[in-house]
């Protein structure tokens, strides 16, 4: 006679083994869009104490998106290093040293599905009063690689009421921080809106270097709300 039990239980372990074998396996799941950061740093350049510099690679998108947003980021990159050697055969204010070169690559958490990133630059001379910054704010499709205009999210319609947006933020930022000149809130154009990202809090824009105020500010970061055409919401 066979045992009842050991019946029961090879069937509960057949049970169980078909369970499993029907159970489908868990699907890979991709990364989210990103940048993988790389810091890099060269002691060949005459005349600077310290020279550093990034690049990005674009992470999670296709292969196409990634070489096209790579190429875009390191062009951008390899000019401003470029400028940088360049300019050791005459530092700033004709120093004898150029001091040191800084150039970061960083993330912003932008909305809208895009894939952003700031290339952030300062180059200065430790204990001297000169210097220079320059900015440069990329906004990518993920799924194709291309780079986003500011003209891709203010239609050519509402473009002139958010340079006048624009206008208002700067003044305001000037009078705040105690430097108002009407010169720089007049200056605005819609070409000067370049560095842009979109944020849950509105549009972030930069400004490069005596673009929207006196030099010695450097880089002017403020917030625009959004047009009423805006595509993108928070």
């Amino acid at each position: 006679m066979v045992d009842r039990r050991l019946t029961v239980a090879v069937l509960a372990l057949a049970l169980v083994a078909a369970a499993a074998a029907s159970t489908p396996s868990a699907i890979a799941q991709s990364p989210a869009p990103s940048f993988a950061i790389e810091a890099h740093s060269r002691s060949d350049v005459p005349k600077y104490e310290k020279f550093t510099y990034d690049t990005a690679t674009a992470v999670g998108v296709s292969d196409a998106a990634a070489a096209r947003i790579d190429a875009t980021i390191s062009t951008a990159v390899s000019a401003s290093v470029r400028r940088a050697v360049k300019a050791s055969a005459r530092c700033l204010a004709n120093a004898a040293k150029c001091g040191v070169y800084e150039g970061q690559l960083v993330p912003v958490p932008c909305i809208g599905g895009y894939l952003c990133i700031l290339n952030h630059v300062d180059g200065y001379n430790p204990g001297a009063a000169t210097g220079y910054k320059e900015v440069d704010a990329f906004v990518f499709d993920p799924a194709t690689g291309a780079r986003v205009s500011v003209a891709d999210e203010v239609t050519p319609a509402a473009m002139p009421a958010f340079v006048t947006s624009v206008k208002a933020q700067v003044e305001a930022y000037e009078k705040k921080h105690g430097f108002y000149n009407a010169f720089f809130v007049d200056f605005i154009r819609a070409k000067e809106i370049q560095h842009w990202a979109p944020m849950a809090n509105g549009i972030r824009l930069w400004f490069d270097k005596y673009v929207a105020a006196p030099g010695y500010v450097g880089v002017v970061s403020l917030v625009v709300p959004y047009p009423s055409t805006a595509t993108i919401r928070p």
